[in-house]
Order: structure tokens, then C-alpha cells, then sequence
């Protein structure tokens, strides 16, 4: 229009007219469909209903599909869209015995003795044997040096480097760290 309240001229019906809209569009990963989302630009996606997967707990919508390192976050507070975007489902393996495992090995405190660390050790260790039902057995490289259980025998005049494993069992899970 023009200063006047009249046409430019003609509007060409094949020229796209520009859209504020953006599309938010759910890739589950396997699972029940979620219907994408119209989002003004500059708002927010409002959180769909969780998604399901027989034998597994659904974690959240992230942007990368492989890392799952950065979640979107929805509602007043959440992530402004300015593009079209496709947020992706991550998934855990609902198993119990896995994340006992896993909590356990995130749990491990070695206990060392009068001014002893993790650099410098020259009294027997204190190795747990479980946490929370879970079972903890050591391997190590120089058993000659610190056993299995943590004692220590440690040779005259030599430094030597020892690396202890702790290997977490629950059921049928087994993990190491």
C-alpha cells in the first residue's frame, strides 16, 4: 500500500508470504508418534505428552540425536524457537540392576590411610566390598604391590604404578571402572 491507503501494484499470487511460524518436530527414536508443533517466533514449545517405549524410561527431548547433550527446554522459561527444529527422544533401558550398577561405581570411595592419596600410598587400602546390595570386587595390575583386598607391599626404594578396577555385579549386570 501507499501513503494513500492504495496499491503498491499487483501482488503476485505464486510469492510466498513471509512466516513467523516455525515447526517443532518430534523424532521419538522408535516409539509412539508425537504430532509436531506450529511455534510463533521467539516463543516457546509447549511439552508434549511423554512419548512410550515398552522396556524403557523416556529421559527428555534434546537437539543433537547422538550425545544427548543439550536438552530443550520447554514452557514460559524454556528455549525461544527461531527456526524449524527437530528435538529428539533419549531413552534408558529400564533396568534396575543397570542403574544399582551404575550408582554403585559412581559411589566408590577407596579409603587411605595417614597422609596417604591416590598418588602416594604406602598403608593397606580400604576396598568396599558393596554398596547398597551391590557387590564391589578389585582387580590389579601389580597384585605384587596392592592386592585384591588392598594390602599394600610396597617395594624398597621403588615407586611402582598400580591401577585397582573395581568391578560392580547386581543380577545379571556387570560393569568396571
Amino acid at each position: 500500500m501507499d501513503a494513500e491507503g492504495g496499491n503498491d501494484g499487483p501482488v503476485d499470487p505464486d510469492t510466498p508470504i513471509p512466516s513467523n511460524t516455525f515447526t517443532v518436530t518430534f523424532n521419538s527414536n522408535g516409539c509412539s508418534n508425537v504430532s509436531p508443533q506450529q511455534v510463533e517466533a521467539d516463543n516457546t514449545a509447549q511439552m508434549p505428552e511423554a512419548p512410550t517405549r515398552n522396556g524403557y524410561i523416556f529421559v527428555g527431548w534434546y537437539t543433537d540425536n547422538n550425545s544427548f547433550n543439550n536438552m530443550f527446554l520447554f514452557g514460559n522459561d524454556g528455549d525461544k524457537v527461531t527456526q524449524d527444529i527437530t528435538l529428539y527422544a533419549q531413552w534408558l533401558e529400564d533396568n534396575p540392576a543397570l542403574y544399582r550398577v551404575e550408582y554403585a561405581l559412581s559411589e566408590i570411595v577407596i579409603g587411605y590411610s595417614g597422609g596417604d592419596n591416590s598418588k602416594h600410598v604406602t598403608k593397606n587400602l580400604t576396598l568396599p566390598a558393596s554398596i547398597n546390595d551391590v557387590t564391589i570386587t578389585w582387580l590389579s595390575n601389580n597384585p605384587g604391590v596392592i592386592s585384591s583386598t588392598g594390602s599394600v607391599s610396597r617395594p624398597q626404594g621403588n615407586d611402582e604404578n598400580v591401577t585397582l578396577t573395581a568391578i560392580a555385579s547386581s543380577g545379571n549386570e556387570t560393569r568396571s571402572r
